[in-house]
């Protein structure tokens, strides 16, 4: 990429040189209004004016009106707080960085934790939306904000942030179809990968389901299981109720530190939610338990501990295999800590992970807000049972299988970083004219 042939100091340490015809202004100089969202109490209605809510703004500064709620406001309110093509709108708090850029019009209003900004027709819109995408500009409102992410973001700290940009117009629509150009291309890559990787884990699935409900002989003699969902087994296998293969209790040990207890290291909820296997590796919480509870919930070599609750009830259930025996880690509360006595418990970790006992538990589970799996229904799970060689093969065929396939998609999300660092990269330099792009080659 080529730089312009010539540059003059910005006067801003972290911008540093930009074009000599460039022009280095406060946000404030150009913003022609700004005002905070439209506030209500009553609930969303079938019809009336489409509400434009933070979660409705994604990271590439788009709205999305798909999922968007209607709210009922007054004709007058709605000429107030309406969108109109060309906007902008902040969060006021949290997702500092996030905006929304209103490129079509719409019949929608913003609720209150957003700001709406409308700017001077000096600065177009699509090289506006580039510059908010830049690190320029997101690190000088984490300045303003002395890094505190969780810091309201008023009108102020926006209007304070410098922005620089070409004193043509022309040029800026030059420096905007580049990059919606460029960006295009690199967004249609990161899809690309990401459906690789959902593609990865629907075949990591099947994998698992065909090994723990099938088996691996493909010719072995099948039976009915006599479970309508399930079909055909393998003839010589078993069905049980978990109750009667292994030792299964919802943990009681909580987070708290207490003087009469001893000290111990936990395994929490996401220990076992984000990591497959539970190792020494991992960097567990200082809590205290009591003797009892050590002896109950001590982690050993092939326990399999499964999280109880979830704010979903297709996530419940999710398994984690010990890896070792532990003289001082217990199982935390929120997950359930299962013992196999007749069955490997590496088979069953796998089993736990199928989608036949996954969509066991979630029609299992119960609640509103929030959804779990007691005791019971985890003593009820029926499970199938192979022979010991075979829950053995099982377990080696599907360590292979699966890590081959995580290998890819592990390969897979670091070139989707390495996109996306690139993407940010890329807007970071074209907008702040150290590179020229004016021919559209860069």
């Amino acid at each position: 990429m080529k730089p312009y042939p010539k540059y003059k100091d910005s006067g801003v340490e972290w911008i540093g040189e930009i074009p000599d015809r460039w022009l280095n202004l406060t946000l404030k100089r150009i913003t022609t209004i700004h005002r905070q969202g439209y506030y209500t109490t009553e609930s969303y209605i079938d019809n009336g004016v489409k509400l434009i809510r933070i979660s409705d703004l994604d990271e590439n500064g788009n709205i999305n009106y798909r999922n968007m709620p209607f709210v009922k406001i007054s004709d007058k309110d709605e000429s107030v707080y309406q969108v109109k093509k060309g906007d902008f709108l902040f969060p006021r708090t949290g997702s500092i960085g996030l905006f929304g850029y209103v490129r079509k019009i719409e019949r929608a209003v913003f609720a209150s934790y957003l700001i709406n900004f409308r700017f001077s027709q000096q600065v177009d819109g699509d090289f506006l939306k580039f510059y908010f995408l830049s690190n320029n500009f997101r690190n000088g409102i984490f300045r303003d904000l002395h890094g505190g992410v969780n810091q309201n973001v008023h009108a102020e700290n926006i209007k304070n942030q410098t922005i620089v940009f070409p004193s043509s117009l022309e040029e800026q629509h030059q420096i905007a179809a580049y990059l919606d150009n460029k960006t295009s291309q690199i967004d249609t890559l990161i899809e690309k990968k990401k459906r690789l990787i959902e593609l990865l884990k629907e075949e990591r699935t099947a994998i698992i389901n065909q090994a723990v409900t099938k088996g691996l002989d493909p010719n072995v003699p099948m039976k009915d299981s006599g479970i309508e969902w399930l079909g055909e087994i393998p003839e010589h296998w078993e069905v049980k109720k978990l109750k009667y293969i292994a030792d299964a209790n919802p943990s009681n040990v909580d987070k708290k530190s207490k003087d009469n207890e001893e000290e111990i290291f936990i395994c929490n909820y996401l220990d076992v939610y984000k990591n497959e296997f539970i190792g020494s590796g991992l960097n567990f919480m200082k809590a205290t338990a009591t003797k009892s509870q050590i002896d109950k919930f001590i982690l050993k070599k092939g326990d399999v501990i499964a999280t109880k609750d979830s704010e979903t009830p297709d996530d419940i259930a999710i398994p984690a295999f010990v890896l070792e025996d532990f003289d001082n880690v217990v199982c935390g509360y929120h997950l359930t800590h299962i013992k196999p006595l007749k069955i490997h418990g590496a088979y069953l970790f796998r089993y736990f992970q199928s989608k036949f006992l996954r969509s066991y538990f979630e029609i299992s589970s119960n609640g509103i807000t929030r959804f779990g799996i007691g005791v019971d229904e985890f003593n009820s799970a029926l499970i199938l049972i192979p022979t010991f060689r075979e829950q053995q093969e099982i377990e080696i065929y599907l360590n292979r299988e699966t890590s081959r396939i995580d290998a890819i998609i592990t390969k897979s999300e670091k070139q989707i970083e390495l996109f996306q660092e690139y993407r940010t990269a890329l807007i970071s330099e074209v907008v702040t004219g150290k590179v020229d792009v004016r021919d559209g080659r860069g």
